[in-house]
């Protein structure tokens, strides 16, 4: 596909699923400040949640749309800017270009994240590895600031919300639920 600028960009084929973004310096991953709408994107150490988690969706123009694992449906989104340095965020899906991202394969592993609105790449703001460095596009320059892995979860694609309550899991195999030995830290579970 072309970015706005009319550059050819040609995304890879990434498998529809659940990735964690992880940066090559630092080896930390993309993060989402929060679940809500307008949440700067920034570097954070795994802390296995969903605010790193980010399910890639292949669209008709072969850019992806990156949605935080979440209920709220929160997409990577460039806000509508041109300008190097301007810090992304996780925005409701509106199917504009600046939430379209082209994956380019850089080989050994890694890959860059071209924006299809500015045709500016996704950027770890000075290389940094900090917790809360900043998530920024900038001008494609190959820098290691701008190389990233998709590690693919094993979390479904597809996933349901649910809201804070009390649930029972029950075996699709047994029809048993999950249930704990006793109150205790460390009690077993098992299907009873």
């Amino acid at each position: 596909g072309f970015d706005t600028k009319g550059k050819w960009v040609l995304s890879v084929a990434v498998t529809d699923g659940v990735y964690e973004i992880q940066g090559k310096t630092s080896g930390k991953l993309i993060h989402a400040a929060h679940t809500g709408n307008g949440a700067a994107a920034h570097l954070w150490q795994s802390a296995e949640t969903v605010h790193q988690k980010m399910r890639f969706e292949l669209l008709d123009d072969g850019a992806y749309r990156i949605t935080m694992l979440s209920g709220d449906n929160r997409v990577l989104t460039n806000p509508n800017s041109t300008v190097n340095g301007t810090g992304l965020q996780f925005n409701d899906w509106t199917g504009e270009d600046h939430q379209r991202w082209y994956v380019v394969d850089l080989g050994d592993g890694f890959v860059k994240l071209i924006n299809k609105y500015s045709g500016l790449a996704v950027d770890i703001s000075e290389n940094g590895t900090a917790n809360g460095t900043k998530i920024q596009q900038w001008t494609d320059a190959g820098a290691d600031a701008q190389r990233f892995k998709l590690i693919r979860t094993k979390l479904p694609y597809t996933s349901i919300y649910l809201n804070d309550g009390t649930y029972e899991i029950q075996s699709k195999t047994s029809g048993k639920l999950i249930h704990a030995a006793n109150w205790t830290n460390g009690s077993a579970a098992h299907l009873w």
